[in-house]
């Protein structure tokens, strides 16, 4: 795990009274991650290598994949629609069969560039009433650049080489979400202000079928198709089992906005804008640390 600059946890008592205000705010959609399966990858890394068909490292309906929407998003009525950042924050792949490269057979892993972010942009989209189901009740589209490591081993010899770049992954066509978890689905409990977690509501978000008096403000995804036309397509579905070292993946690249800015529902007013003063007045401290920061909520847990 890379070291990446965080507030310390001062800084997260903060933040997480401005996520838990923005109920009065109408969010629709707390900040949390999504845990999905990969059911089918394939990218043409180019020259003697060529396409590679690719699959998830940890086998069907683990999670290989965490995509964190890094804002609370407010969709208040059907036809809402707003925009956050997202940073995928692990990948896990592996090619299906070894790879022929200039007469000499490699697997290949293919994991996140730990030295680049992988960060990018997400449009939900509130089309359907709330159904207390796990039935659909929106859409969304992504845009996200992928900075990948692949790395080469000669299947049952010792050579090896490794080969970096970057990939822009756009969701075609719209994906569905609904606030409700398919059956089966992996949840990661937490409270509001978790970023790590998928259900902010716990027991709620598990007992909520037809029960529509109660709100849940979660996103789960129905599946996913990310493509960049010719060289890369991502096919994913929400993971049903936890993956290996999960959910302690790498840390969060913390995107602030600028003192009277706000990013979607993450910062409302008014004492977000103090916080963000302090910081740019430097009277907010930073440390370095190796992705960890001293609990001040109560840690998540893992249903499967």
């Amino acid at each position: 795990m890379i070291a990446k600059k965080v507030f310390r946890c001062t800084v997260w008592v903060a933040s997480l009274g401005c996520l838990l205000n923005n109920a009065a705010y109408g969010v629709s959609i707390f900040a949390g991650s999504d845990y999905l399966s990969t059911t089918s990858a394939s990218f043409d890394f180019g020259g003697a290598i060529g396409v590679v068909p690719l699959t998830g490292a940890f086998g069907m309906g683990v999670a290989d994949t965490v995509l964190t929407r890094l804002a609370n998003a407010n969709l208040p009525r059907v036809g809402s629609t707003d925009a956050i950042g997202i940073q995928m924050r692990l990948l896990e792949l592996q090619s299906i069969a070894p790879v022929n490269v200039n007469g000499t057979l490699f697997n290949v892993a293919v994991h996140l560039n730990p030295n680049a972010f992988s960060t990018g942009s997400m449009t939900i989209n509130h089309t359907l009433p709330e159904n207390g189901t796990a039935a659909a009740e929106g859409t969304f589209t992504s845009n996200l650049i992928v900075n990948f490591l692949a790395n080469f081993v000669q299947a049952g010899g010792t050579m090896s080489f490794a080969q970096t770049g970057s990939l822009a992954l756009t969701t075609t066509p719209p994906a569905s979400w609904s606030h409700n978890p398919p059956a089966g689905v992996l949840l990661v409990n937490g409270l509001p202000g978790d970023l790590d977690a998928n259900c902010h509501n716990p027991p709620i978000c598990t007992t909520l079928a037809n029960n529509p008096g109660i709100v849940i403000h979660d996103f789960f995804t129905i599946s996913v198709m990310e493509v960049h036309p010719g060289v890369g397509i991502h096919l994913a579905t929400p993971a049903t089992t936890i993956c290996p070292g999960c959910p302690n993946v790498p840390p969060l690249q913390m995107i602030v906005p600028e003192p009277g800015t706000y990013a979607p529902s993450l910062w409302p007013q008014p004492d977000c804008d103090r916080l963000l003063a302090e910081k740019e007045e430097g009277s907010l401290t930073e440390r370095w640390t190796g992705g960890q920061v001293t609990p001040v909520l109560p840690r998540h847990t893992v249903d499967e």
